[in-house]
């Protein structure tokens, strides 16, 4: 190009490039709030006024594929674009409305109420603006400006409820101390019912006034006249529904017959043909109304012609939970998350219904579902990880504890889960860290942790991991912290015998202070007496001592108050009735112990050694024999004399 010539020649360029210049310009001045209105401006007046005059535009008149822009010299616009008064108005209105959001979104509250007060100028007659205008002036302390503008709203919309309606809120809100002003209200109010009858948000604001005087009667007396309505809106009788619970509330009692208000009800439904969501709203008030029984029957009706409203389907769940039919409650929300498997929600219902009837493999599987969808609370780790415990699954509530432990990592109690999981994992070693972490954490935020019951499992994780001594310090240092609370409840004593039987019990199998190993028994037995599973360590201590024949007596009860049949608990009689020289028997219990166990090398080893070897002594158990007979003492003895002579 000649730079000569720069001045005077025009330079081409694209109509949206031209359009996104007058968007840039305008938002500049304006605020991005006003940007796409601007460009949608900029790009729709010149294309609708392109053909006022013909059917299509003359060449010459601006209006082709390309826009001419001269850098040097302005042209004014072409007044066939110009927008009419109507429109120059609306854009006006628009704009200022555009600035009063961005102002108001800002927190620039004047600069806002500035801008409204503009729209308002230019479109006096919008009571919606007109009421939103006034509070705002209101809240600023302009109390007689917001007024002024609530009166004109009225004088301007005189056939509008919502002009008679914010008019009385507002003096009853601003203007409460004044009875002129409240009766005014009143009237507004009252005015507005008569005039406006089929409007449900008048008899709301109407009978809300009635209640807040404690006008009782008249508020009974306007839903009334509500009811004398031909409305065919099933909104409109929602709506006074809703208002007539105001005057009649539900109650919390099963037994409440809400007789008025199912007539109310009755209508919506009558007027909703195919409208769905006034027929929701009915079936939820009939829910909350304790009329299961209805609910159950509206809701299947509509689920029937609406399948895919999943959400409906959770609320028909929630009826039949109260009519106490878990099945039903069970099938329809495992229906819900199969044709959605990424409902976490209804995963986590499902999780609580399966908790209550302890079920921990099904709400521990529903629960870890629902964490697979989105993270979980700190709570909700714990619950699963302790589920999965329950399930006796330990390998998977370790990689939830370790994730719980990724997320709340100064969370002492998700360290003690998590050392608990991995002692039962057989994740010893890993355990003991877990257990000192969670020690260094609780010390600070939760010392209430670190009790009876932690050092107790903390004893047991290093006692499974061979660390013998260790764990009989802290099976200790939880006897005394034990003893130091002084607790006598029938838990507490449960658990003070499963401590000293775990320690008894683990010296006894380590041939380790044996003596000492029989006294915590003893004392664990005192405790609890019909424990089979002390009954059985009692028995050991004594085979322990050879005292054979006091074993096979507690163990024979061992094995009669066990739930289940125990294999360890057979493996000890079979080992006592061998000593007793008893091999029969031996060979029997100790088959009877493989039965249970059959991958227990030990017990394979001591069947083959018992079918193989003799006992060391052989002996039966002696049948009782018949009771000597006492010789008749001579007659000539006397009492004293004979007994000595006995």
């Amino acid at each position: 190009m000649n730079p000569a010539k720069t001045n005077d020649q025009s330079i081409k360029i694209n109509r949206w490039q031209a359009f996104k210049s007058v968007g840039f310009l305008i938002n500049h001045k304006f605020g991005g709030a006003f940007t796409g209105f601007a460009i949608f401006c900029a790009c729709v007046t010149p294309l609708s006024a392109a053909k006022p005059l013909g059917s299509s535009a003359q060449k010459g008149d601006g209006l082709d594929d390309r826009a001419e822009v001269y850098v040097d010299r302005f042209f004014p616009p072409n007044p066939r674009l110009s927008l009419l008064g109507a429109g120059q108005l609306r854009a006006d209105a628009l704009a200022h409305y555009s600035r009063a959001l961005a102002f108001e979104k800002e927190k620039n509250f004047d600069a806002a109420l500035k801008a409204y007060n503009e729209v308002l100028r230019l479109t006096p007659a919008n009571v919606a603006l007109a009421r939103k205008v006034a509070y705002l002036q209101a809240s600023g302390g302009r109390l007689k400006e917001a007024r002024e503008i609530l009166e004109k709203s009225l004088q301007l919309n005189p056939q509008a409820a919502q002009a008679y309606l914010s008019y009385s809120e507002f003096l009853l809100t601003y203007y409460a101390d004044s009875a002129e002003d409240r009766k005014k209200a009143m009237l507004l109010a009252e005015d507005a019912e008569q005039k406006f009858a089929d409007d449900a948000a008048v008899y709301d604001h109407v009978i809300r006034l009635y209640l807040v005087s404690r006008q009782t009667d008249k508020a009974k007396a306007a839903i009334d006249r509500a009811l004398k309505q031909e409305s065919a809106d099933p909104d409109f009788w929602l709506k006074i529904a809703m208002v007539a619970q105001r005057v009649w509330p539900l109650t919390t009692s099963a037994g409440q017959k809400p007789i008025l208000l199912n007539g109310i009800y009755q209508k919506v439904l009558d007027h909703s043909k195919d409208q769905l969501e006034p027929q929701v709203a009915v079936a939820g008030f009939y829910s909350s109304s304790h009329q299961a029984q209805k609910a159950r029957e509206l809701y299947e009706k509509i689920i029937l012609e609406h399948p895919e409203r999943l959400d409906l389907r959770k609320k028909l769940a929630s009826v039949y939970q109260v009519l106490g039919q878990q099945e039903k409650v069970i099938e329809i929300l495992r229906d819900v998350v199969q044709i959605d498997p990424r409902d976490a929600q209804t995963n986590r219902l499902l999780a609580e219904v399966y908790r209550a009837r302890k079920d921990p493999v099904n709400a521990a599987h529903f629960l870890q579902q629902a964490l697979k969808i989105s993270k979980g609370s700190e709570s909700e780790y714990m619950d699963l990880a302790q589920l999965l415990l329950s399930a006796r699954k330990p390998e998977e509530a370790v990689p939830v504890l370790e994730r719980a432990a990724y997320y709340y990592p100064e969370e002492p109690f998700v360290a003690f889960l998590l050392a608990v999981a991995r002692s039962r994992a057989e994740q010893y070693e890993d355990s003991l860290s877990a257990f000192e972490r969670a020690i260094l954490l609780g010390k600070e935020t939760r010392p209430g942790l670190l009790n009876e019951q932690f050092y107790f499992q903390y004893g047991a994780a290093a006692e499974r991991a061979g660390k013998l001594e260790q764990a009989a310090t802290l099976f200790r240092k939880s006897m005394s912290i034990l003893a130091k609370s002084g607790a006598e409840d029938e838990e507490s004593k449960v658990f003070a015998a499963q401590l000293y039987n775990y320690l008894g019990y683990m010296w006894l199998e380590n041939d380790m202070h044996i003596d000492e190993a029989g006294e915590l028994i003893k004392t664990a037995f005192d405790l609890t007496p019909e424990s089979g599973a002390i009954r059985d360590s009692l028995g050991w201590f004594y085979f322990k001592k050879k005292r054979f024949k006091e074993a096979r007596l507690e163990l024979n009860k061992a094995m009669e108050l066990m739930q289940e049949p125990d294999p360890t608990v057979f493996d000890h009689l079979a080992r006592t009735y061998f000593q007793l020289g008893m091999k029969e028997e031996a060979l029997q219990y100790m088959r009877k112990a493989l039965d249970l166990d059959s991958a227990n090398k030990e017990f394979v080893d001591r069947l083959r050694k018992f079918e193989t070897q003799e006992p060391p002594v052989s002996q039966t158990i002696p049948k009782p024999s018949d009771p000597v007979k006492k010789k008749p003492l001579p007659h000539a003895v006397d009492k004293e004399k004979g007994e000595k002579a006995a």
